[in-house]
């Protein structure tokens, strides 16, 4: 592929944040990703690659909250987004109909993204440690006092719970990531709507998963948590096994994937149910065709027509 073609296949796969702030290209029929203040470029780069494989989100939206909207350079240095677009392969992508988009400014450009999305009809989903929420959720000498009361009815669960908002198929997703090169922002816990987690082997059962306000993981480890019947060095260990974390763009991954897997599922189930309900309804009117005229044979003739109905082109 000539430099020139290149060019074209990546310009294909940009969109401008102003088009975005116009409205006409967000749509409100698939989930999107934004990630906010990443420090590696392979990871957002992965993450955008791997888009069209696991359900297909529209668009990947790259922010950095901490950019001074005053600064004469641009949130990320062209060799970072560069390197982004030369991990993502889009340039062999292209049938792939997703787009990266670069927000400009900083912490308002986010926070003006999240409302557009919410109005849109994006359910906001911000995917962190299971600490980071229960820090915010008990208090926090980052979390100011005015963010405390939004802080306790704020919903969160694992990704894998009954009640994770994954399972609802009736409206789509942002995604918000952040916090690779340092905490993510108070705002962005206070914008969405439910927070996530990836469970660990070192965390609680993923089936009982759901946290509500007043709830602390009994595995959470705080300054007051510690066991006095374990020793000091047991409880660090307890401690280090709980702050693991898991790299942006693998768990990134893990959620489109969860989400990708619930959708086909919901497809199988709605395919199968289609065809069952084809099949009865085919009998049934062999019945009456034979009721009706009282000759076997009409009814013989009745079902090879019938008998291709779910097997029909249309459903394929």
């Amino acid at each position: 592929m000539t430099s020139s073609h290149r060019r074209q296949s990546y310009d294909r796969a940009r969109l401008s944040w102003e088009d975005v702030k116009s409205g006409e290209r967000v749509i409100s029929l698939a989930d999107v990703v934004v990630i906010d203040r990443a420090k590696y470029a392979g990871n957002v780069g992965s993450i955008l690659r791997h888009m069209p494989i696991l359900g297909g989100a529209q668009i990947l939206f790259l922010a950095n909250s901490a950019h001074p909207p005053s600064s004469p350079y641009p949130p990320y240095p062209r060799s970072f987004i560069k390197e982004v677009m030369r991990v993502s392969m889009l340039q062999h992508y292209r049938e792939f109909e997703g787009r990266f988009c670069l927000l400009d400014g900083g912490r308002d450009e986010v926070l003006h993204l999240l409302a557009l999305l919410k109005s849109r009809g994006f359910v906001l989903m911000i995917l962190e440690n299971v600490e980071a929420f229960e820090e915010r959720l008990h208090g926090s000498e980052e979390v100011p006092e005015r963010g405390h009361d939004a802080c306790r009815s704020f919903h969160y669960s694992s990704i894998y719970d009954e009640a994770s908002v994954l399972r609802d198929l009736r409206s789509p997703i942002a995604y918000i990531f952040g916090g690779e090169s340092g905490p993510p922002m108070p705002e962005l816990f206070q914008a969405c709507d439910v927070g996530g987690f990836i469970p660990s082997c070192a965390g609680s059962d993923p089936h009982s998963s759901s946290r509500t306000p007043g709830h602390k993981s009994q595995s959470h480890c705080g300054a007051g948590d510690a066991d006095p019947s374990q020793s000091r060095e047991q409880n660090e260990m307890e401690c280090e096994a709980r702050m693991h974390s898991c790299n942006l763009s693998i768990a990134a991954c893990i959620v489109l994937s969860e989400r990708h897997r619930l959708l086909l599922a919901k497809r199988q189930n709605d395919v199968v149910g289609c065809c069952t309900a084809l099949a009865a309804a085919a009998g049934f009117g062999m019945q009456l065709a034979s009721v009706a005229t009282g000759n076997s044979r009409k009814g013989e003739l009745f079902q090879p027509a019938t008998a291709r109905i779910p097997f029909g082109t249309w459903l394929a």
